[in-house]
């Protein structure tokens, strides 16, 4: 699965810190794979504030591209359903936040579900257009 720099750092959050000795080397392998080169390190400058909140050098050039390309991972079944389960587990309990929705997406949602996602927002945005509404005055009420 490709996943870009927060992607990479959303998900490390997102396994579990217990768990039985082989799920444990499961995860110890998956949380290598998402971690940074040298290379990688050295190109995004990281740095993390007092607050936790780490940051990185953004594209400049591209703001919606990082300055590395995505990295292509292989979590494996029981990881990948690690994360499907967690991210699963905040939805049901309402806590999954904006940085977890291109996650959600990727691990959650098959390709159809997806699909009809966006046409059912693209379909509702039409509608509020249709009606005169404007969204950006319908989001500050």
């Amino acid at each position: 699965m490709k996943l870009k720099v927060f992607e990479r750092l959303i998900v490390n959050s997102l396994l579990p810190d217990k768990g039985s000795y082989v799920n444990r080397k499961l995860i110890r392998k998956a949380s290598e794979e998402l971690s940074f080169s040298d290379k990688e390190n050295k190109i995004l400058k990281f740095n993390q504030n007092e607050d936790g909140q780490v940051t990185w050098t953004p594209n400049l050039e591209n703001p919606d591209e990082d300055l590395i390309p995505e990295k292509d991972i292989d979590f494996g079944d029981t990881v990948t359903q690690m994360i499907v389960d967690k991210l699963k587990e905040m939805n049901d309990k309402e806590e999954l936040e904006v940085v977890h929705e291109s996650l959600y997406e990727k691990f959650v949602l098959s390709e159809d579900q997806l699909g009809e996602l966006k046409k059912l927002i693209k379909d509702k945005d039409a509608q509020m257009e249709a009606e005169g509404i404007d969204k950006k005055k319908k989001k500050g009420k």
